[in-house]
């Protein structure tokens, strides 16, 4: 039995809301009849508990899978189900990069195909070979992906080797960033952390038996307690991701993750290559990766 998701990206302008809306697990009939069927004649209709107009409807996609949502992994590492955020859901499947998931809206409503309008002819500018490399402490890796770019006929771009030119550090990479078609950013474990509150839990275990009794703390309760701390990316390696993911969009920024590295907080959809020692592990997924993005690799 094959299951229907539906996302609906609706605006209503009279409230100024852009809501994603998205509705998992429906039968063909009831897609059909009760979201098709009114939208092909014009009607409106309930949909996420809402009532949506067709005029307020700014993507509508219908997919269709053989597992229900329950069941679905995404990229992420995360099931549908537990996805708070419906709309990375909807460019998963859209782009095709959620395995046994496709988009059939044109199953449902084959006028879909006439409604869209014709593409304006413009020139399309060459997709840029200089490709920034975002990194950290550990410069052996950097000069990994630097080397192999260059070896794939790519420009690639490390602020550090720019000239200054008196420049500050900001004004700097928005210089050498400019004429960018891609970014990678290699996450290496140069830093911890930790919450505040875990901190405080440290010293509480800590300080007094350490200088008062030094025998009531085992090398283990150290170790365990270190255990809080996280390995973490250079912070300037963090803000110059978010820098490039606004810049360049989520597509166009890949993160190499060495080790354990914590991964940053709600910004899912950009690409995560883990590897363990040298970039080199990672070579056919990055050429994976920068294919999609629209380059030619010859290797």
């Amino acid at each position: 039995m094959p299951y229907f998701h539906v996302y609906i990206r609706y605006i209503n302008e009279r409230e100024g809301i852009d809501s994603p809306l998205m509705e998992l697990n429906r039968s063909e009939e009831y897609v059909r009849q009760r979201i098709a069927s009114p939208y092909t004649k014009g009607k409106p209709f309930l949909f996420c508990g809402r009532v949506v107009e067709k005029s307020g409807m700014k993507v509508f996609h219908i997919f269709v899978s053989e597992k229900d949502a329950s069941q679905i992994t995404l990229p992420s590492g995360k099931l549908v189900k537990d996805e708070p955020n419906n709309i990375y859901v909807s460019n998963y499947f859209a782009d095709g990069k959620v395995e046994g998931v496709y988009l059939c809206t044109e199953h449902f409503i084959p006028s879909l195909l006439e409604e869209k309008e014709e593409p304006t002819k413009t020139t399309t500018k060459p997709i840029s070979k200089n490709i920034f490399i975002v990194h950290g402490r550990n410069y052996e890796q950097m000069k990994e992906l630097k080397a192999m770019l260059s070896e794939f006929g790519l420009n690639p771009t490390v602020l550090h080797e720019k000239a200054s030119g008196g420049l500050t550090l900001a004004e700097k990479l928005e210089k050498y960033s400019k004429d960018v078609g891609y970014a990678f950013v290699i996450l290496t474990p140069d830093d911890v952390g930790c919450r505040e509150t875990e901190v405080k839990k440290l010293k509480t275990r800590l300080k007094a038996p350490i200088l008062r009794r030094p025998k009531l703390v085992t090398p283990d309760e150290v170790e365990q307690l270190f255990k809080r701390f996280k390995p973490r990316a250079r912070q300037n390696v963090i803000f110059e991701m978010g820098y490039f993911w606004g810049l360049l969009k989520r597509k166009k920024v890949c993160c190499l993750l060495k080790g354990d590295v914590e991964k940053p907080s709600d910004i899912e959809g950009i690409v995560y290559i883990p590897f363990k020692d040298s970039v080199e592990e990672a070579r056919y997924k990055i050429v994976k990766e920068l294919t999609e993005a629209g380059y030619k690799i010859e290797i």
